[in-house]
Order: structure tokens, then sequence, then C-alpha cells
């Protein structure tokens, strides 16, 4: 009985080990690393919610959005003459961060 309990076991975690983690589409990894760059209210819980949800997309691509993201931002602030807050608003409405945070953790659709 021991014996099968221990196979079990064995063949539950291999197989738990073995399943594919969640990911993010690439159109959803853009705008939610962009937005969790950005200084807007729920930014810091998007990056949070990516770190513990979707690590594996997380290390890969963070670095890379940090540095788009400033460098966008530095564009933006030179092309239009504006300040990088300015530029930070143009970005957040364009990738639509306001709304970003519900929709990540899934509460898009429920109506209290």
């Amino acid at each position: 009985m021991l014996r099968l309990i221990t196979l079990l076991s064995a063949l539950f975690f291999a197989v738990s080990a073995s399943a594919e983690p969640k990911t993010l589409s690439d159109q959803d990894v853009a705008r939610y690393f962009v937005c969790s760059y950005l200084h807007t209210e729920d930014s810091y819980k998007i990056g949070s919610y990516l770190i513990q949800n979707y690590e594996i997309q997380w290390y890969t691509y963070s670095d890379t959005f940090k540095a788009l993201v400033s460098d966008k931002l530095s564009e933006i602030a030179r092309e239009q003459n504006v300040s990088k807050f300015k530029a930070e608003d143009e970005l957040s409405n364009k990738y639509q961060c306001n709304s970003a945070y519900i929709e990540l953790i899934g509460l898009k659709n429920i109506k209290i």
C-alpha cells in the first residue's frame, strides 16, 4: 500500500511539474508591461501581479520593457515639448492603463 501511495504521489508531482505555466499573449504583454512602468494609480499592482502570476514572462521581458518605456517617454517629451508626466498620460491613454489592472485580474465583467 505504501508503495502504491509513493508511486501515485511521484506521478502526481511529475504531471504537475510538467504543466505549462500561465502566459500572456504578445498584445497583453505589451499593454500590461507598459502600464506597470508608468506612474499610474495601479502600476505597482500590475507589476506585482505580473511577478506573482507570470514570473517567467516578467523575468524575460521586464528589463526590455523598462528601457522601451523610458525611451518612449523621453521621445514623446522631446517631440511634443512636454514633461515626462504628460508623456506618461499619453502612453497611459494609449494602452488604456486605467482599466488594465481590473482586466488583468479578471474582474472586467463583474457588475456590482
